[in-house]
């Protein structure tokens, strides 16, 4: 039950928390995210050029991809679908990944020295498809957030990209934006 002054009581659902919150206040709590929210990999090896193509990367140098499902502690559903692309030269190995448990770029900094100088982040609103809601245990079309992340070393070059699609049930982002 729920209560709020001007707008009486209801009945909340039984379900799930909201879903995980996402507070952004600088580069270290945007990569706590990796920590928190577990990337269970679905599949690892050679980028496929349809996924190359659709996150607009060079056919050089060679790409690894990482696909899997992130789960946040409580929650039973996934909340996010992310396909990574990491530059082949410096993409640590799935184990490596695995045993990691935080954020791949840091992984890639410790093992290769390869650090991110910056990281765009675009996020939009989408509808899901049948095959991503399937995998998200969402429904078809269902209203979710698509984050785009683009990870760039200090000369510029791009070396990890990542698009994450949260159902908009289960993810909020929270950002704290100080005067200076």
């Amino acid at each position: 039950i729920r209560r709020r002054r001007g707008a009486g009581t209801v009945v909340a659902s039984p379900e799930d928390p909201a879903g995980f919150s996402q507070t952004i206040d600088g580069v270290d709590a945007l990569l706590q995210y990796a920590k928190a929210a577990k990337l269970e990999i679905t599949r690892f090896g050679p980028l496929r050029s349809s996924d190359r193509d659709k996150a607009d990367l060079p056919t050089t140098p060679a790409w690894i991809g990482i696909t899997g499902l992130r789960r946040a502690p409580r929650q039973t559903r996934p909340i996010a679908l992310t396909r990574i692309a990491v530059r082949a030269d410096i993409c640590p190995s799935q184990d490596d990944i695995v045993a990691w448990g935080g954020a791949i770029n840091t992984l890639i900094a410790e093992h290769s020295g390869v650090t991110a100088a910056r990281i765009d982040q675009t996020i939009t609103a989408v509808g899901l498809t049948r095959r991503d809601a399937e995998a998200l245990e969402a429904d078809a079309g269902a209203a979710a957030l698509c984050t785009v992340r683009r990870y760039l070393d200090a000369s510029g070059a791009l070396f990890q990209h990542s698009i994450s699609l949260h159902p908009g049930d289960r993810f909020s982002y929270a950002m704290r934006l100080d005067r200076e």
